[in-house]
């Protein structure tokens, strides 16, 4: 059923990422519900919240108008990814599931020009993808859908790690064996997401802790790819990667927090140079002994053009009694080179980090929000701050 939504304008080709609300040890917002987005390149957003029923789907067209959909599914779920193909027209989706105590992955297809559901498949964890199985994306400009695990008994191994990646067509059907892939060192870096499937590489962490970062073809005959040394911004791109974004295949954006600080960073993969920026903390008040932060998303929104990327960052104020206090936290809009930091959009009713986009295109920055209560929300950031 359509449901009529206001005209997106320019920002209707801008990035759509999740922004996901972090749980902190075992603390975890009570309205809070996992989140994911994409948007496709002629600028169909699409955002999914996940419930004990399913997973709620809504496709928002250039138009203006948005379509809504369900896809139930009998056990609990915790996590969801959703990809465009680079046509624009197929929309995968994923949705990892517990039972008794075994995970699987639930994989479907969303054609968003015929508006339905065109398949939907399990891939099960067992023999070949054991804990964590990731649903990374559409290879390249291909229809077909990948995705990834450890071989048993490697993840976080620190001498090596063998990671199994499958490529699906839109039928369910596996395009080829399934490939083991050694690496040295693990692939994800605190389950981290280190596959640029845009690009069909893969980046790893090499022993010891963690640099040099490593790369190679994620599907395929094994190709070397670039390697970040531990030289290059003192060593914060190999050991704190908690959110990245891959503009292009030779640029690596990544955001992270060490200790109270939050960190932005760009490495030019070509030169081995980049630049590093340090992001301001959340006001505290007069009650609050310490912010506790988390990088909200395992990818950074990045404008098509590459030159602008947003980065949402949850937080956590605790008060003289380590009492938290759970907030929406703030989005830090960047430039992208040189680096630096534009724009601090704060959260409020309208504006709470369920799904988040930005663009830039006629010397206007906007940012793009899905509330939690659903509708979209447009963000104009000035225009004479961008240079």
């Amino acid at each position: 059923m359509d449901k009529l939504m206001m005209p997106l304008g320019n920002a209707a080709t801008s990035l759509l990422a999740v922004a996901m609300m972090a749980c902190f040890g075992s603390y975890a917002r009570a309205d809070s519900k996992p989140a994911c987005g994409a948007v496709s390149a002629d600028g169909r957003f699409a955002a999914a919240l996940l419930d004990a029923q399913g997973l709620d789907l809504e496709i928002l067209l250039p138009d203006g108008t948005a379509h809504e959909t369900h896809l139930a599914h009998e056990f609990a779920s915790a996590l969801c990814w959703l990809s465009f193909d680079r046509q624009g027209q197929n929309l995968g989706v994923a949705v990892r599931m517990f039972d008794k105590g075994k995970t699987q992955l639930r994989l479907a297809v969303f054609d968003t020009h015929a508006d339905k559901w065109i398949n939907s498949f399990d891939v099960n964890p067992e023999p070949d993808f054991p804990f964590p199985v990731r649903f990374q994306g559409f290879l390249g400009d291909s229809s077909n859908l990948v995705v990834t695990g450890f071989a048993n008994g490697t993840y976080h191994k620190p001498e090596k790690s063998a990671v199994r990646v499958a490529v699906f067509s839109l039928d369910g059907r596996l395009i080829e064996p399934v490939l083991t892939r050694d690496i040295p060192g693990s692939y994800f870096n605190w389950d981290v997401d280190f596959a640029d499937v845009g690009h069909n590489r893969l980046w790893f962490n090499q022993t010891p802790l963690f640099c040099p970062l490593g790369s190679a073809t994620l599907t395929g005959p094994f190709i070397a790819g670039p390697t970040v040394e531990k030289s290059v911004l003192g060593g914060l791109a190999c050991d704190l990667l908690e959110s990245n974004a891959f503009p292009d295949d030779k640029t690596l954006l990544g955001a992270s927090v060490r200790s109270d600080n939050t960190w932005v960073w760009r490495v030019d993969l070509s030169n081995g140079d980049g630049e590093k920026l340090e992001l301001p903390e959340d006001p505290r008040g007069g009650f609050v002994r310490w912010n506790q932060y988390q990088i909200s998303g395992e990818h950074l929104p990045v404008s098509p053009d590459g030159q602008i990327c947003a980065v949402a960052r949850a937080v956590v104020s605790w008060n003289a009694l380590d009492q938290p206090n759970f907030k929406s936290g703030s989005v830090f809009v960047m430039q992208v080179r040189p680096l630096r930091l534009i724009s601090i959009l704060r959260p409020s009713k309208d504006y709470d980090l369920v799904a988040l986009a930005v663009d830039h295109r006629n010397g206007q920055i906007t940012v793009l929000n899905h509330r939690r209560g659903g509708g979209w929300k447009l963000v104009p950031v000035p225009p004479d701050s961008f240079r």
